[in-house]
């Protein structure tokens, strides 16, 4: 009986172990897929952006993630501001070929997704920091994006 002992103690304490690397991992990690609404916003963004400014000729979206950090709300009266990020990937076999798009969500009177950016390798790094109130590098880091 007290040989049992400290097996039952080694798998709980390897148990909890293995649930803490896990959250630790998922909190890292801090991207999810877009609700169904957001899905429907985020298509109307991009296709109403690729139709009128850009030569796609037939995008399909492949990918959508939504960062989860929340640029901090900005202090006394913000007319308008970027509270959240997302990634949209496309591929246009006939066009240009697989590229990412970069869109805000827009926090305003009249708020919705707005497109950032469109392109391929540096996708987003000419969009000012500010957009993004000290979280850039966090952003970018979620939505698996780099500037070389």
């Amino acid at each position: 009986m007290t040989a049992a002992r400290p097996t039952i103690r080694v798998t709980f304490v390897a148990t909890v172990s293995v649930l803490l690397i896990a959250t630790c991992v998922d909190v890292a990690q801090a991207v999810r897929a877009p609700t169904p609404r957001e899905r429907g916003a985020l298509q109307q963004a991009v296709f109403d952006y690729l139709r009128t400014d850009t030569r796609a000729v037939h995008p399909v979206i492949i990918g959508m993630r939504i960062s989860t950090r929340a640029a901090p709300r900005p202090r006394g009266k913000a007319t308008g501001y970027y509270g959240a990020f997302a990634r949209v990937d496309i591929d246009d076999n006939r066009a240009s070929g697989l590229g990412y798009l970069i869109l805000g969500h827009f926090v305003a009177p009249l708020s919705g997704w707005r497109v950032l950016d469109l392109g391929s390798a540096a996708v987003g790094c000419g969009i000012s920091p500010k957009i993004f109130r000290g979280h850039k590098a966090a952003v970018f880091r979620d939505l698996k994006l780099a500037c070389p």
